[in-house]
């Protein structure tokens, strides 16, 4: 069974859709951890240096926020129109007339020579083979391509990035002690240590997570943007291969049959096979000019993300109001 190819601009929108989605990822795993420290805080609260319950309340938690800023992209496929004029042919067949030597081979006198019998001479004819050529006119039909050419537009895909800067808030533990014992109080420092590195490791794994599925994504996207690419060209160069190998037939049809080379016909269909190949070069240029863009885009765009993503993505507790 074939697998079914996702269309390059449904993965585009998959990779914003994915770009979306990264403040609310961030934010749940960091909910569930504050959530987490909540909940031992209150458990600790109600702790005498016994380990008795009941107490009341000691100390506090507070949340101070802190600004994250970073760099996220927008993608967009833009359509750019590549025009070209491309050929179609059928193959006819046309009679070619021309002079071809024919030769062969006749006896003739090239001299004489004398036999003497006794006083008489008798002279005798020295007879040789020699060639005898004559033009004579030659008649062959040959299947020579007529093209007609037809201008084609063809769709590219290209990728638009644009990067943009957003800002979310990222609570951090901040504990308040009031009259607790030491016991407690280490205890609590304990736990707003714990909260603080749970934190920065939750955001560090959301980050790396992050990173990875974008990274996957925005591959994915590519290499279906290049495949398309790649399947235009080949549609665009196939029928010029077909003229190519269309007129080299002819020519060498030709040349078999003794055409002689400066027969009309065989010289134009040798400058059209000359001028085809020359199109098909440029058609490759063009495509591998679009090929290198897309592959400068994929790399630029990738390095962009990772760099600003990484700059901002950090947390900083200096940033908490004092």
């Amino acid at each position: 069974m074939s697998e079914q190819k996702i269309p390059c601009k449904d993965l585009s929108n998959e990779l914003s859709a994915f770009t979306d989605t990264i403040q609310e990822t961030i934010k749940t795993k960091t909910d569930k951890i504050t959530a987490d420290i909540n909940t031992k805080a209150d458990e600790l609260n109600h702790e005498d240096s016994n380990g008795n319950v009941g107490i009341g309340l000691n100390f506090d938690v507070t949340w101070s926020e802190i600004p994250v800023k970073f760099h996220l992209p927008s993608f967009s496929i833009q359509d750019k129109e590549v025009i070209l004029d491309l050929p179609t042919f059928t193959t006819n067949q046309k009679d070619i007339i021309f002079n071809f030597p024919e030769c062969h081979m006749e006896d003739k006198v090239v001299g004489r020579y004398p036999e003497f019998h006794g006083l008489s001479v008798v002279w005798r004819d020295i007879i040789t083979s020699v060639p005898v050529c004559v033009n004579k006119e030659q008649k062959i039909s040959i299947g020579i391509p007529e093209a007609k050419m037809e201008r084609k537009t063809i769709i590219m895909g290209l990728p638009v990035v644009e990067m943009k800067e957003v800002e979310m808030k990222v609570k951090y533990p901040e504990f308040k002690l009031e009259n607790v014992s030491v016991e407690l109080k280490q205890k609590s420092e304990e736990l707003e240590k714990e909260g603080k590195e749970n934190l920065q490791r939750g955001f560090e794994e959301s980050r790396n997570e992050i990173m990875e599925g974008y990274k996957n994504k925005h591959t994915s996207l590519f290499d279906c943007l290049r495949s398309e690419l790649l399947l235009q060209k080949s549609e665009a160069l196939s029928g010029l291969d077909s003229l190519i190998t269309g007129f080299t037939t002819s020519i060498n049809d030709m040349k078999q049959k003794n055409v002689p080379s400066d027969n009309g016909t065989l010289k134009q269909t040798e400058e059209n096979l000359n001028m085809f190949i020359e199109q098909r070069h440029q058609i490759e240029i063009n495509f591998q000019s679009s090929l290198d863009q897309l592959n400068t885009e994929q790399q630029s765009s990738l390095e962009q993300f990772v760099q600003k993503f990484i700059e901002g993505f950090k947390l900083d507790s200096s940033s908490v109001p004092a």
